[in-house]
């Protein structure tokens, strides 16, 4: 009966453009979706909680922009932080704003599966910089303009390598659809598991790099990582089902190595 009666009031207020409109805003919010505002999206409070518990000594920001995100780390004894960003114009800002941070080391090349030369798209406006990527997003129907030039890619197993980084505590990798080739990039240190946590975003412009959630998803798996979704109070569980795959326009996810869940435990939500 409750199941009619759901039904026969769904129908009648689908009809309403106020209460459909209604309704996707409270799925968005629920979801967590779209929510840029690292202050409130559960991104600062990760952040937060990893510095607190002296589980952040090595951090990897992976396009990096313009630093907002370094932003929110401060700056603190025996901490090393590796900012990537090929983008000339990103670049140049993301010195400036960091200038007077000696835990940085800002690394110019893009991260990707293999070491080669990629097609950067930057977008002419500046308010679009966060969207600028490897991949040309024209293929998925956006219709800002770009200019285009090479920069160098590489992978994150050879960084290390050259570095004498064995060890890395937190990956947030943001870069516009090409996330899952750099996780493939970074094959050797998923395997030794000396990646603790990684941070990624999923949207709308994996589908210009032909990724589906769960080739990620699938991916982490391989490497005994579980994977949760950030809320603004926390970690959620993730379960990947087919339902889920275009659930989100843009939301964060957090992987993490099975034996270091448990350390996670006090932000689990669910």
């Amino acid at each position: 009966m409750k199941n009619i009666l759901a039904n026969y009031f769904s129908i009648l207020l689908s009809k309403s453009h106020y209460f459909v409109t209604l309704s996707r805003l409270i799925i968005k919010y629920s979801d967590n979706d779209c929510n840029e505002d690292m202050s409130k999206n559960g991104e600062k409070k990760i952040l937060e909680y990893l510095i607190i518990h002296n589980l952040s000594d090595v951090i990897f920001d992976i396009g990096a922009n313009h630093g907002d995100y370094i932003a929110m780390i401060p700056e603190l004894k025996n901490q090393l932080i590796y900012a990537f960003e090929p983008g000339l114009r990103n670049l140049e800002i993301l010195q400036k704003n960091t200038s007077n941070r000696h835990d940085i080391n800002i690394i110019p090349y893009a991260l990707s599966s293999a070491e080669r030369v990629v097609d950067f798209y930057e977008h002419t406006d500046l308010e679009l910089a966060g969207s600028d990527s490897i991949h040309d997003m024209h293929n998925i129907g956006y219709e800002s303009k770009t200019i285009i030039y090479s920069v160098k890619a590489r992978t994150l197993d050879n960084i290390c390598n050259e570095k004498g980084i064995k060890h890395i505590n937190f990956i947030k990798c943001d870069v516009e659809g090409n996330e899952l080739a750099v996780f493939k990039g970074s094959a050797r240190m998923l395997e030794a598991g000396q990646i603790d946590f990684i941070q990624f975003e999923f949207g709308h412009a994996a589908r210009a790099a032909h990724v589906f959630l769960y080739d990620i998803v699938d991916y982490f798996h391989c490497y005994n990582y579980k994977i949760f979704i950030i809320k603004p109070k926390g970690l959620k569980h993730f379960n990947y089902t087919p339902w889920e795959e275009n659930k989100y326009n843009m939301a964060n996810f957090l992987a993490v190595k099975n034996e270091r869940v448990s350390v996670l435990e006090r932000i689990i939500i669910d």
